[in-house]
């Protein structure tokens, strides 16, 4: 079939011999033969990812940089704030028919936007260095996270305290109340140090 001059369908030939001249130009231009990179590239070792798990072990990096810096004003100032906003709303909003809590995609977000904003703006000389140790890292991004995402979770004494207030007419003390909910807690992690295995 010919086609009329002008027309923007290529012939397989065309194509061909445009991609061959583009090859011979740049073989020229940076002295590397297309065979050599084709040959360089044969070498590399392709794993495709099928698992969950495979994520985690080929695509995360799994080296430790034991210089970082983990417990930071920067960890501690974030970390305890996003865990009071996120423990406050996720509280309020039980009692109400309207569901909002805190993702933990929020969280992530946001301390990292957070963290690099005080790296930037807090001083790093002087005694500001205990303020502002470097760059934000990920480890203090980490710890962030952790400490505000487990906070985003209403704890269940919570309910208990709001039905023994709702049905029984019975107010508990705060520090009663406070404790109650840090003694309930803490049982899960005490079960599970108990019943882990020993190193």
């Amino acid at each position: 079939m010919d086609l009329p001059e002008g027309s923007p369908v290529l012939k397989r030939e065309s194509t061909i011999t445009s991609t061959l001249s583009l090859e011979k130009h740049d073989e020229e231009k940076t002295g590397v033969r297309v065979e050599e990179l084709l040959d360089d590239a044969s070498d590399i070792a392709v794993e495709i990812i099928k698992k969950a798990e495979d994520v985690a072990v080929q695509v995360i990096s799994t080296e430790d940089d034991p210089t970082l810096p983990v417990l930071t004003f920067r960890t501690i100032f974030l970390g305890v704030g996003l865990s009071i906003f996120s423990a406050v709303l996720a509280t309020i909003y039980t009692f109400k028919p309207q569901n909002a809590s805190v993702s933990q995609l929020f969280c992530l977000i946001i301390a990292y936007v957070l963290g690099t904003s005080m790296a930037a703006f807090i001083p790093s000389h002087g005694y500001w260095r205990y303020l502002n140790p470097g760059p934000f890292n990920i480890k203090e991004h980490t710890a962030i996270v952790i400490m505000a995402s487990t906070a985003s979770s209403v704890a269940i004494a919570m309910e208990v305290i709001a039905a023994i207030d709702l049905f029984y007419n019975t107010r508990l003390n705060a520090g009663v109340a406070i404790f109650q909910i840090f003694a309930s807690q803490m049982l899960g992690y005490g079960m599970a140090g108990m019943l882990s295995k020993p190193p």
